[in-house]
């Protein structure tokens, strides 16, 4: 994975499984580009099948939130979930 074009590695406490893609922010986005083919010898060995490069948003200003709620029609499945505001710049 590559984040605004540089290696990110895994955790050094994790199991190894890979990098937490949920811990980047969906409002921090701006496009997600898929490289297909083998990239190995730019990016290194983990780069054999492809890679995804995650850009971030340079010039965001302002405030994002989003927030979701589902309600079952018999009870006891509801949910929700929201995500804490991601802040840009000021």
């Amino acid at each position: 994975m590559l984040l605004n074009g540089r290696r990110v590695s895994a955790y050094a406490f994790s199991d190894g499984s890979g990098v937490d893609l949920s811990s980047l922010p969906l409002a921090a986005l701006e496009r997600v580009e898929v490289l297909k083919d083998g990239a190995s010898a730019i990016y290194g060995t983990d780069a054999i099948a492809g890679v995804i490069n995650f850009i971030l948003k340079k010039d965001y200003r302002g405030i994002e939130a989003y927030g979701y709620y589902g309600v079952t029609e018999q009870g006891g499945g509801d949910s929700w979930r929201a995500t804490p505001p991601a802040a840009g710049a000021t």
